[in-house]
């Protein structure tokens, strides 16, 4: 699951526990529940059917249903960044979005993954003008040099790859080659990236080739 790589199992329920915090706390704040149905927003990067994203979509409307009743409406979309990730698609999803939810703003966006927060933070304030946001699976790469507005709020996620190489060489400490495979896409390349510069500590002993 992207959104839990290299994150411990204690330290992600405690990041999770906070993250609903918030979600609560600023869904609560921003619409009454006399006023209407509280609507949120989930916003994916990728397809939310995908393994990882499904369980997180189930997670997310689970504990703020829990935390919140059944008083909210949900709404889902998603980006499909690794097939249309140009600047005309971008200006495309922003009229779509702005269209589309004109008669039923959000109270609350989600932003799931790096991607669907750096689309909101270039074009939400066309399309959800006011409405805030709060986002998860990214990590302090995709926000550096970023100035957050104070609308956007969320919890970053550490990934760490240098241990599932410890694990190789407790199992096979014979190992010389290891294949690192990935994708083609810019978040792909981003997770690359991040195993790459976590992986040199290792290349003394072993030999890494990416595909």
């Amino acid at each position: 699951m992207r959104s839990l790589m290299g994150v411990g199992q204690r330290g992600f329920f405690r990041a999770g526990a906070t993250f609903c915090l918030l979600l609560t706390l600023m869904i609560a704040v921003r619409a009454p529940a006399q006023e209407h149905h509280k609507r949120v927003l989930l916003l994916y990067d990728e397809d939310r059917t995908l393994p990882g994203l499904a369980i997180l979509d189930q997670s997310l409307r689970s504990r703020l249903t829990a935390s919140l009743g059944t008083g909210i409406e949900f709404f889902t979309e998603s980006m499909n960044v690794s097939r249309f990730n140009n600047d005309r698609d971008e200006q495309v999803l922003r009229e779509y979005y702005s269209q589309k939810y004109r008669d039923r703003k959000p109270d609350l966006i989600i932003a799931v993954m790096g991607p669907a927060l750096h689309f909101l933070l270039r074009h939400g304030d066309a399309s959800f003008p006011g409405v805030p946001i709060v986002f998860c699976g990214a990590d302090a790469a995709d926000i550096r040099g970023t100035v957050l507005p104070d609308r956007v709020t969320g919890i970053l996620v550490q990934r760490v790859f240098a241990p599932t190489i410890d694990v190789v060489f407790r199992l096979q400490p014979d190992t010389r080659r290891i294949v690192v495979v990935g994708g083609t896409s810019p978040f792909d390349r981003h997770l690359i990236a991040q195993a790459r510069s976590q992986f040199h500590a290792f290349e003394p002993r072993v030999v890494f080739d990416y595909l």
